[in-house]
């Protein structure tokens, strides 16, 4: 059995702290919005802000133009979104539990289309072109037929942290007080 020392055990929980004041701060910021019935045909399509953050909020913290849809659906239960984008590439992030989703364009052509799957802790991003400044449906509906909850953003990209590597050489601590600083955050922008 390998006997790990009281130092190495301060700077694990010194990180899990870190790390949870981090993923806590990442959901805390964010703007959400719970979805709300009917919203079961384009017609009566819940209307939802597009998501629009930036590296510098990401970096601080700051998420205030992150935009997060909660809600809940199954095979039998459709649930549609209006949203106003901007011409370009966009992206559908996805979260929680498995879903199937469509996006239509305000003329009712399909955009992209896809399921989500989720194969990791952080949410996935799937891009698409919105061909012109616009409002856009996006259509959610679950692969199970029992009702599940989902997490979607629509707009601009995600930004994640692919792998988080902290490498310290030897430490030497004496006393019982130690304070280990640790940053894994470079405080710029592009």
């Amino acid at each position: 059995m390998v006997r790990k020392s009281k130092g190495f055990k301060i700077l694990i929980s010194v990180f899990m702290v870190f790390c949870m004041m981090w993923l806590n701060g990442f959901i805390s910021k964010a703007q959400s919005v719970n979805e709300t019935e009917p919203n079961n045909s384009m017609e009566t399509a819940q209307l939802i802000q597009a998501n629009y953050e930036t590296p510098t909020q990401v970096v601080s913290g700051n998420r205030t133009n992150q935009y997060v849809v909660k809600g809940n659906t199954s095979k039998t239960d459709e649930d549609w979104y209006k949203v106003y984008l901007n011409a370009g590439v966009q992206y559908i992030t996805c979260n929680d539990n498995p879903f199937e989703y469509e996006i239509y364009s305000s003329d009712l052509n399909l955009v992209s289309s896809g399921s989500y799957t989720k194969t990791r802790l952080f949410p996935i991003g799937y891009p698409f072109n919105a061909s012109s400044n616009g409002y856009y449906y996006v259509k959610i509906k679950g692969i199970t037929s029992t009702s599940s909850s989902y997490i979607m953003l629509i707009g601009g990209p995600t930004y994640s942290v692919a792998s988080c590597s902290v490498s310290l050489g030897s430490i030497n601590m004496s006393g019982r007080d130690v304070t280990v600083p640790v940053s894994c955050f470079n405080e710029y922008s592009s």
